[in-house]
């Protein structure tokens, strides 16, 4: 029944976020669509002519001289890709969304085993799991400031994403850092940890670089790595260890750094504000929302826990660098910190409704604790909860009116059809000159 039901959100899910783009998507998904058309479509690696190029105003406006290669995170889109090559572009889609909803599911059955029960918290917090960003929200509804993007981008340059907008937007890069951290603190050795984590990097490099400070604190865990020095050593210095990591570091980075440019937008924060106490703010507003809450929750439980203390500093630290408009570096960079927090807060919430069923049917005053523990983290939830509803209510009415984004803005970035997307093609996924590029000469397909 357990597996019934979170089989059944998980397609819901998968669907209502967007993925296949069968409702109402966020501008993301263009560029996700066209991504899985092309890997169906081209040969491996992709190269892409000027000379493919039929709408005009798009050929007057790129600057596409010679012939390029294409360059993103498609790791995620590869199986769904093959099943296009074999039985076309739309079953490609249909599996796309299925691949995602195992995706979920796994991740979610993964959450149960750690917290040691199937609990339905698993799937809830999977869900709503945030800050409490609804307080910014209502205080720019009332008070009519303008200045804020979106429900979690209350201030500029910071943004920490919630579960569900990462489903929204990186569905590719979220649900493989949520696996592979999940992996990784639930592993029993330290002498496969680099093979785990270094698989990640195929997905996300921004993942990877939060993930890291996470893997490190496990490998070298007391209790992960037990026994004297020389055990240590043996047990940290594995080939499993070490070869993965080399390789996947070898070939996707060899990749990913064919489009460096791709990150021009870089350096630390606070030069991106107007004055310092602007950035300070800023700061002290965002850790209060997104991370402090949680803290609090958790502190008295997980004081001792290195993966927490990790988790936390990785959330504090990101903000002060900036890479890319958005700053993807701490979007996606803080994915598998967040997402540590949501499981140790999930097992937490767990336990709270287990106390509360047992005391409820075997002592009445532990009962009024329970109650009061459990209404505490019903409270705290809130606003996760908000934003839930906030967005799925805006992907599912928008399905139904003219706010549907049309299947085939792109189409392909070898044959843009819509002039708007250009320049974002251009700067995110051409490399020119590939020929003298290290993964071309080296690695590549010729």
């Amino acid at each position: 029944k357990f597996l019934i039901i979170i089989s059944v959100i998980s397609i819901l899910v998968s669907l209502g976020t967007g993925v296949g783009e069968y409702v109402w998507t966020t501008y993301d998904h263009a560029f996700r669509r066209a991504m899985l058309r092309d890997l169906v479509d081209y040969s491996w690696p992709i190269i892409y002519s000027p000379s493919t190029q039929s709408n005009e105003i798009v050929v007057q406006l790129i600057n596409m001289e010679d012939k390029a290669l294409y360059v993103y995170y498609l790791t995620y889109y590869l199986p769904a890709a093959v099943m296009g090559k074999i039985f076309g572009f739309s079953f490609a889609n249909i599996f796309l969304v299925l691949w995602n909803s195992i995706g979920i599911v796994i991740t979610v059955l993964g959450m149960s085993l750690f917290c040691k029960r199937q609990s339905y918290s698993s799937i809830f917090m999977f869900i709503a799991f945030s800050g409490l960003d609804v307080i910014p929200y209502y205080i720019y509804e009332i008070t009519g400031i303008g200045d804020w993007w979106w429900i979690e981008g209350y201030v500029y340059n910071m943004s920490l994403i919630s579960n569900i907008n990462s489903l929204m937007n990186v569905y590719n890069q979220c649900i493989p850092c949520w696996l592979i951290t999940l992996m990784i603190i639930m592993s029993i050795n330290n002498r496969s940890l680099g093979f785990t984590g270094s698989l990640l990097f195929s997905y996300t490099p921004w993942g990877t670089i939060g993930l890291l400070p996470i893997a490190i604190v496990r490998l070298f865990e007391t209790k992960m790595n037990p026994g004297d020095i020389k055990k240590k050593l043996t047990n940290i210095f594995t080939v499993t260890n070490i070869v993965p990591a080399v390789i996947m570091l070898g070939v996707f980075g060899t990749y990913f750094m064919s489009k460096a440019d791709a990150t021009s937008e870089k350096g630390f924060t606070v030069t991106f504000f107007d004055t310092i106490p602007h950035f300070v703010i800023s700061y002290i507003a965002l850790i209060l929302v997104e991370l402090v809450p949680v803290f609090l929750f958790l502190f008295k439980r997980e004081k001792k826990n290195p993966v927490f203390w990790a988790s936390v500093a990785i959330i504090l630290i990101l903000p002060f660098y900036k890479i890319t408009e958005q700053n993807d570096l701490l979007m996606r960079g803080a994915m598998a910190a967040l997402f540590a927090l949501c499981v140790y807060s999930t097992k937490f919430l767990s336990e709270i409704s287990a106390d509360f069923k047992y005391h409820r049917n075997n002592n009445k005053k532990m009962e009024k604790a329970s109650k009061i523990r459990l209404g505490l983290t019903c409270a705290l939830m809130a606003g996760m909860f908000y934003m839930t509803y906030f967005m799925g209510t805006v992907v599912w009415a928008a399905s139904i009116t003219d706010l549907a984004r049309p299947d085939e803005d792109i189409g392909s970035f070898g044959n843009i059809n819509k002039p708007d997307y250009v320049e974002k093609i251009e700067d995110q996924f051409f490399a020119y000159d590939y020929e003298n590029l290290i993964f071309y000469k080296y690695l590549a397909r010729k």
